[in-house]
């Protein structure tokens, strides 16, 4: 994973490699320099509400896009943006679809202010707004975007949702019909949640709606799936392999698991092949040696598992296998002996020769 240094650098300067976009829209590309300070920044890593004021730090220098007005209902609560050097409060909407940089973060003191206040520079205007950042989504991290777009666009990934099946507690993939299940992203853009079918958010309550970034994917038969990442997965182990969730995979990473499978496969097919060989020659060892102590009749009647009349014990225990419950009777007559093997199948010995059979 790339770290960006920037703790020696004078000046910072981001170049929007990618323009942000609505669907088919785009918007301006724009390059800014600015003195930064920030020691470390993770371009794989979003812009996210901070439990510890300083990490806000790390996103002085980047570019922001505070995202379009949304007109459908349940409109989103705007950001709180205050002026910086005037005492007027700014138009938000006014503000909308423009770039802004992060120049400063001013941390609460308790006395004149109580809440961290992010210097926000306006890059088309110049003027300069205080940001409070109170939820996700207020702006969209430039750096990020470009980042997006590098990781994914036009990069191919499989849907192997349909292809799990358990065996043996493992689970693994079976064939699957890529014409249908490989998808590629052909597109990194700006969509709201309710467009995408957000409409709760995952407590059950009704979503407040934002714009997030969208990826489209289409498949071979020209179906469309527009995808956000799921917060469950949207971490750095999972970021490279399967950053949609455990089920859409890089086609590099279903391609690694096709033959890990098949070595697998091809090593139970040569385990089982050895076992079989060797249960083959162990069988017939034991069938010379049955051949040898009872004669080539009797040992064709143990291979097959089955009993007659007239066989001994030694030979019933090597056909049938062991019993669960005997009965044994000595008395002057001789020793007679029963060996239930279930409810109704018995073997009766009368001296140690089988003398009836119970099926």
């Amino acid at each position: 994973m790339k770290k960006i240094s920037i703790a020696t650098a004078l000046l910072y300067s981001v170049t929007t490699l990618a323009q942000i976009s609505y669907g088919t829209g785009t918007i301006e590309e724009k390059t800014v320099v600015v003195e930064a300070k920030i020691p470390v920044y993770d371009s794989l890593s979003n812009f996210k509400i901070e439990n510890k004021f300083d990490n806000y730090k790390q996103y002085i220098g980047f570019q922001f896009y505070l995202p379009k007005a949304i007109s459908e209902n349940p409109k989103p609560y705007p950001p709180i943006l205050y002026s910086y050097n005037k005492k007027i409060a700014p138009n938000v909407d006014e503000m909308r679809g423009s770039y802004f940089t992060l120049l400063d973060v001013i941390l609460p003191d308790n006395k004149t202010t109580y809440f961290v206040c992010c210097v926000m520079k306006n890059d088309k205007s110049g003027d300069t707004v205080c940001w409070k950042p109170t939820q996700d989504g207020d702006f969209i991290l430039v750096p990020y975007y470009i980042k997006q777009r590098k990781l994914f666009l036009n990069k191919s990934f499989v849907d192997v949702t349909p292809t799990y099946r358990t065996e043996d507690g493992d689970r693994i993939l079976n064939e699957i019909d890529l014409e249908k299940n490989r998808w590629t992203c052909k597109e990194v853009t700006l969509k709201t949640k309710t467009s995408l079918g957000f409409m709760k958010d995952e407590y059950g309550r009704y979503a407040i709606d934002r714009y997030v970034i969208c990826y489209v994917f289409v498949n071979g038969k020209n179906e469309t799936m527009p995808m956000t990442k799921s917060k469950w997965y949207n971490n750095k182990s999972a970021e490279k392999d399967a950053p949609f969730g455990s089920s859409f995979i890089t086609e590099d990473e279903y391609n690694k698991r096709e033959q890990e499978r098949m070595k697998k496969e091809q090593s139970e097919q040569l385990r089982r092949s050895t076992r079989d060989a060797k249960s083959k020659e162990d069988d017939k060892a034991k069938y010379a040696e049955y051949v040898k102590k009872y004669g080539q009749a009797n040992a064709d009647l143990i291979v097959k598992r089955k009993v007659v009349v007239g066989m001994t014990e030694e030979m019933c225990i090597y056909s049938w296998g062991p019993f669960y419950t005997p009965s044994k009777v000595v008395n002057d007559q001789g020793t007679f002996e029963t060996w239930h093997y279930s409810a109704t199948s018995f073997l009766y010995f009368v001296n140690g020769i089988l003398k009836e059979i119970q099926q």
